[in-house]
């Protein structure tokens, strides 16, 4: 009886492992699934002409000090552009968020909201020359900027994914101390998510 109690848990423990969400991004400690986009959500078109969608993220744009037989990083954000939100938008957020970075629960890079509804793009540096009424949440690495992707040495290359999202309204009373946490739940309670859309890139040490 114990024998096939063990051999029934086993099976059961193969059936959650093979029933894993298909987006899931393998990652550690855990496997973080990317922002769901349910079927009534529009879709935005992300593009950069600083890389392309799922290609390796240029050493510029990656941290300074990061360590490169060249020369350092420098931190510049890369450009980014996307389709316009559909009727009722009020304002984007761009994101930045590396799901393979060693916390359990990944890295924001780079947190913008509050974009205005006429800005459908950033330019290459954007974060040190922000849009009017756009604010720059305050990232994993402690600055309310752009922090390039710096992952740990030996690593295979993380994935840090670009989301764009048209919000139903501006956030009042948050500035550059939000965080990614604080910003995702804003989007998710406060506001309504009308369209979004995804681009990544890749890079590893």
């Amino acid at each position: 009886m114990r024998v096939a109690l063990a051999a029934l848990i086993g099976s059961l423990a193969l059936l959650t492992l093979s029933t894993a969400p298909a987006n899931a991004v393998t990652a550690y400690p855990i496997s973080l699934v990317q922002p769901i986009f349910p079927a009534d959500m529009g879709t935005l078109t992300v593009t950069s002409s600083t890389f392309s969608n799922g290609g390796t993220i240029p050493f510029p744009n990656v941290s300074k000090g990061c360590g490169s037989a060249q020369a350092d990083g420098q931190d510049i954000s890369p450009q980014i552009s996307w389709s316009a939100g559909p009727a009722g938008t009020a304002s984007y957020v761009v994101t930045i968020y590396d799901t393979d970075a060693p916390t359990g629960v990944g890295f924001w890079h780079w947190i913008v909201f509050n974009i205005p509804p006429s800005v459908t793009s950033f330019p290459a540096d954007a974060s040190r020359n922000m849009v009017a009424g756009a604010i720059q949440g305050f990232g994993d690495a402690g600055v309310s900027a752009y922090h390039g992707p710096c992952p740990p040495v030996g690593d295979k290359p993380h994935h840090y994914f670009i989301t764009v999202s048209a919000m139903d309204k501006m956030f009042t009373g948050f500035g550059p101390t939000a965080g990614g946490a604080r910003v995702a739940f804003l989007m998710s309670k406060v506001g309504k998510v009308l369209a979004r859309g995804q681009y990544v890139g890749l890079y590893g040490r």
